[in-house]
């Protein structure tokens, strides 16, 4: 399959594709009216900048254009073209997704790596650093303070000097801690 996404996201969009991506605009983008000498010549500018680009790129380019809330003209060739190479194409981006998960599928694997302990027995490295990790968040968690949600709460109402009895009992309790 992958040759196959390659050649769809990779198809160069040539004459008749830049015709087809920017003639399906015409309605959103009306053109002048221009007899047949003045056509050729405003495609032959839209061929040469846009007839080498991924047919993908290109349509992914126009749909950014047309999603541009400042968007009332047809793009000029070299916009589009620049908007071409830095619009994610979908087409693109499949191919791109296919390829890297064959590279990581293909990749070899790491062999297990054993230790022995001073015991003579063979432990796999992965299993005891997951182990020492396990015990350490445990550890860890054990040493962390209660969650604010059960200390108790200090809202109310303040008295001449500020504080809730909330606060000072709070207070006094830590003074009485230390």
């Amino acid at each position: 399959m992958l040759p196959a996404l390659k050649a769809v996201a990779e198809h160069k969009a040539g004459d008749d594709g830049v015709r087809a991506v920017i003639g399906r605009r015409f309605a959103l983008y009306p053109q002048p009216e221009r007899d047949d000498g003045e056509w050729a010549a405003w495609w032959a500018d839209y061929f040469d900048a846009l007839a080498d680009v991924p047919l993908a790129c290109l349509e992914a380019a126009m749909r950014a254009w047309v999603q541009r809330p400042d968007s009332q003209f047809m793009p000029k060739p070299g916009e589009l073209r620049a908007l071409a190479h830095r619009t994610p194409s979908r087409t693109l981006q499949r191919y791109h997704r296919a390829k890297r998960a064959l590279q990581i599928a293909d990749a070899p694997k790491a062999p297990a790596i054993t230790q022995t302990t001073p015991e003579g027995v063979h432990v796999d490295q992965q299993s005891a650093v997951r182990k020492m990790l396990s015990e350490y968040q445990a550890a860890y968690a054990a040493r962390q303070p209660a969650p604010r949600s059960a200390m108790p709460s200090t809202a109310g109402k303040p008295d001449a000097g500020g504080l809730t009895p909330q606060m000072r009992e709070l207070i006094a309790r830590r003074q009485a801690a230390e």
